[in-house]
């Protein structure tokens, strides 16, 4: 297998934008035991209470300003969607911790997608 490294990737078009990727993601079941079922760059999931979750980085990142975002599933209640909360806890460059809701009232997701950019 061959390992391309650059330092930056640009459109081809002139004044091209710097093109970005996922630094990490995780999609997990909030369910039960908690399980992943695929992930990048995501070394584990702990489930604190209700609803909220610890995702635990492999390769933690040189800051905690990266760009959280993404969306739960919950199949067990109409499989309508949700968006993920940060919690009041503040995010370390090693760890996030995300809370799922509807209408203020915690719930463990059937899907919880999480994506990272740095």
């Amino acid at each position: 297998m061959s390992t391309l490294t650059v330092n930056t990737i640009e459109e081809a078009t002139t004044g091209g934008a710097t093109v970005f990727t996922a630094k990490a993601f995780v999609n997990f079941n909030g369910t039960g035991t908690v399980a992943i079922r695929d992930e990048e760059n995501v070394s584990s999931i702990t489930d604190v209470t209700t609803g909220t979750y610890d995702v635990n980085w492999s390769n933690s990142f040189a800051n905690a300003d990266y760009l959280a975002s993404g969306v739960t599933d919950n199949v067990q209640i109409g499989g309508e969607c949700w968006q993920i909360y940060r919690t009041s806890q503040v995010p370390t460059s090693s760890e996030l911790r995300v809370y799922s809701a509807r209408y203020a009232s915690a719930f463990d997701a059937t899907y919880f997608h999480v994506i990272i950019h740095t």
